[in-house]
């Protein structure tokens, strides 16, 4: 049969059709396709930081999905919303570095699924978490270690070196120790800090924790002290006078009284102490009679030396030592001594001066010095006419003695100073023209060596109109020469000088010479120079202390109409503050013998005689 084009047609219909069943037939079934699953990129993250991890899932064909976050490895943290493409966790407190593997595993609906994982590393940090005090603290206690607490224990060898203690103003404090306790690190000042002041604590980032993590920077804390404030008087003894006192730089205080015992009609030398915040009893310590003008100085750690004068048959200095916690047995030397002329330091180093009247009329200047726990003296000068000896030391060993001669006609003055260094007095300088008349010498020294001395002079006999206050500086090893104190007023009298160890000085006196109420002058040597005078109150016998911050005060004697007050000043640089009523005294007659002395961090030891309900008594302040 020809094929026509209808049959060809048909014959390949029959045949595709024959083709398909032997192929089973058609179908309109698709291909399954799993899910996508995406972890994200690594990430990297500090201990303790919250992290937030972020995944993509997709279907293909567009199934349901569901989603599962699970933690492969590293340190076990709770994840939430794991079932979210974007759960979130804290990162873990580590000590050191780690690393934490987390997997999303992505499920459709038909149980296809699919899994990625993603890494985050977790860095160990170190610092610290609290500071006593902390940050930006005012009113803070002057005495108290400062504490740290960190995240994680201390490496105690990191520690040295890498803490700094210093005011705003830049000076380094002296740190006495460092304790370092697991997480907790203690720092202890070596001295009270000054009060009202502003300090920064810095702890370098080269401190370690004991797995050997560093801060990352350094960690700073500022803080503002407390100001110091007057306790309410107290008073020990009734009748007396003479009252000296002396503080060291842990607030310990001893205070001695030349106090008259009516029973016996004799003075006596009374003593009174502060040790640890507790007042002692006040004792006698003086065993014969005639004694007079105790004095009392203090190291820094708080030993003492008290000496007063036995005036027999042959003049003695009584000498009384609190060394190793205890007070020891008086002991005596032969000679006079004149007030503020003892000094002893934390190295055990002492000294007392005194002049000693010869039966040849000569005066001989003399020092009884311990040295490694052994008194000795040495002669320093002998001539005659000595009137007045003053004495300052500093903590170094270093003083300087100075003292005026009278001429044989009674009318010229001399002025010598020896100076000691390296454990040798040198031989005397005279330091001043010669002059008719020299009253109220001196002496002061700071932790250098570099020292003041000042004195009044007239250069008329019997003037009374043309005194003048007078200084000369001994700086770097040279007397520098005779200063007029005040060249506008040439009434300027009793002059007196101070300085501290890092070498502020001050100079207080009097613009007047007659009445009771003259003005009272102060200046100061800040960065080499001295300042004007500035007025503080008015009155009569001023005296200055000065602390290791420059912080003076001041304390001045008023004679009013009906009683007698003490005037008080505390200064910082030319900025004063003044009370013109300290302490009042119902006698408007008498003087108010006082006595002011202060420690490096500024804590203050007061001491005064005055009248109260018609009886005598000591009184004693302290400031801190």
């Amino acid at each position: 049969m020809p094929f026509s084009k209808k049959n060809i047609e048909k014959t390949l219909v029959i045949l595709s059709i024959f083709i398909l069943s032997a192929c089973g037939g058609s179908s309109t079934e698709k291909q399954e396709l799993p899910p996508i699953a995406q972890a994200g990129i690594n990430i990297q993250t500090d201990e303790l930081l919250e992290v937030s991890l972020s995944g993509i899932g997709r279907s293909a064909d567009g199934a349901n999905l569901t989603y599962v976050w699970e933690q492969t490895a590293g340190v076990s943290v709770e994840l939430i919303s794991a079932t979210t493409l974007e759960p979130t966790f804290f990162a873990p407190d580590i000590l050191t570095d780690q690393v934490l593997a987390f997997r999303l595993i992505v499920t459709d609906s038909r149980g296809l699924s699919a899994s990625d994982s993603v890494d985050v590393s977790v860095r160990a940090l170190f610092n610290v978490m609290a500071s006593t005090p902390a940050d930006m603290t005012s009113d803070v206690n002057r005495i108290n270690p400062l504490i740290l607490i960190f995240n994680d224990p201390i490496n105690a060898s990191s520690v040295e070196g890498a803490i700094t203690l210093a005011t705003e103003s830049g000076f380094d404090w002296q740190i006495e120790k460092v304790n370092v306790n697991g997480q907790t690190l203690e720092v202890y000042p070596m001295q009270k800090l000054f009060g009202d002041t502003q300090y920064l604590l810095t702890i370098d980032e080269v401190v370690k924790s004991q797995e050997g993590v560093s801060l990352d920077a350094p960690y700073l804390v500022g803080f503002t002290t407390t100001l110091g404030q007057w306790q309410d008087p107290v008073y020990f003894w009734e009748d007396g006078g003479r009252s000296r006192t002396a503080i060291s730089d842990n607030g310990d205080i001893v205070s001695v009284y030349w106090s008259y015992n009516q029973s016996n009609r004799q003075y006596e030398i009374q003593m009174v102490e502060r040790r640890s915040g507790e007042w002692s009893t006040p004792r006698k310590i003086s065993t014969t009679p005639h004694v007079y003008y105790p004095d009392v100085t203090m190291s820094n750690q708080g030993d003492a030396i008290i000496t007063w004068e036995y005036w027999g048959d042959e003049n003695q200095t009584f000498v009384l030592e609190y060394v190793d916690d205890e007070w020891k047995s008086p002991w005596t030397f032969i000679g006079d001594r004149n007030s503020d002329t003892t000094s002893v330091n934390d190295d055990g180093y002492a000294v007392i001066a005194s002049i000693e009247n010869s039966s040849y009329g000569d005066d001989r200047i003399k020092v009884v010095e311990r040295i490694e726990e052994q008194w000795q003296e040495t002669e320093i000068y002998v001539l005659k006419g000595v009137e007045s000896l003053k004495l300052a030391a500093n903590d170094n060993g270093k003083a300087i003695l100075v003292w005026t001669q009278e001429r044989s006609t009674g009318q010229e003055y001399k002025i010598f100073a020896s100076t000691r260094s390296k454990g040798i007095w040198n031989e005397p300088t005279q330091i001043n023209g010669e002059v008719y008349q020299i009253g109220s010498i001196d002496a002061a020294i700071d932790g250098e060596g570099n020292a003041v001395v000042v004195w009044s002079r007239s250069n008329e006999q019997n003037a009374i109109s043309t005194w003048q206050a007078i200084r000369n500086e001994f700086v770097d090893g040279q007397w520098i020469g005779e200063v007029a104190i005040d060249e506008i007023s040439e009434e300027s009298v009793r002059p007196r000088a101070e300085m501290s160890e890092r070498g502020h000085a001050s100079i207080v006196w009097e613009k007047g010479i007659s009445g009771a109420l003259n003005p009272i002058a102060i200046t100061n040597k800040i960065n080499g120079n001295w300042s004007l005078p500035i007025i503080v109150g008015e009155g009569q016998y001023s005296d200055v202390a000065i602390a290791g911050n420059g912080e003076r005060v001041i304390i001045w004697d008023i004679r009013g109409d009906t009683e007698r007050r003490i005037g008080l000043a505390r200064c910082t640089g030319d900025i004063c503050n003044s009370n013109s009523t300290f302490a009042v005294s119902e006698n408007k007659s008498n003087v108010m013998l006082q006595d002011i002395a202060i420690n490096y961090s500024g804590d203050v030891s007061f001491v005064w005689d005055g009248v109260k309900n018609g009886q005598w008594y000591q009184f004693q302040s302290v400031m801190e």
